[in-house]
């Protein structure tokens, strides 16, 4: 009986570390932003200040889906967007809190430019590396339907 009652633990646990919660793009609004000096830079830079919502899933297991942005396919940057291209924050039509850098854990297929995809991984919160994301989803792993 013992040994039974130990397995179903087990299986618990390996389920709840498993778990993923659904971030929606509406949640990362919550965030504020100060231009401040960067020395890094050389220039005024926009440092973030998260609200409680971002801060609560900050190191949590999520998944979201978006847009991929190909930032540099040969150092397998990729941003996850909340819209398109033509849209998105690296043209200036958006805010920085719209993109999600992933970071993964293994090599990943070549995404191309507008693909939908969702992953999951690691939600981090990035406040003062300027080379960075505001948001980063770490040991990203794209869910396949």
């Amino acid at each position: 009986m013992l040994r039974i009652l130990i397995t179903i633990s087990c299986f618990f646990f390996v389920l709840s570390l498993q778990a993923q919660q659904e971030l929606t793009w509406e949640e990362l609004e919550e965030v504020t932003f100060n231009d401040m000096f960067s020395v890094e830079v050389g220039d005024y830079y926009s440092f973030p200040t998260f609200g409680q919502g971002p801060m609560d899933l900050n190191n949590q297991v999520v998944k979201l889906t978006g847009y991929i942005i190909p930032v540099d396919v040969e150092k397998n940057y990729y941003v996850l967007s909340r819209y398109t291209f033509n849209m998105c924050y690296f043209c200036g039509k958006a805010g920085p809190e719209t993109i999600v850098q992933l970071k993964f854990s293994e090599g990943q297929r070549q995404f191309f430019l507008d693909e939908r995809a969702t992953f999951k991984g690691v939600f981090r919160l990035n406040e003062d590396d300027v080379n960075l994301c505001n948001y980063l989803l770490i040991e990203a792993e794209e869910l396949r339907n």
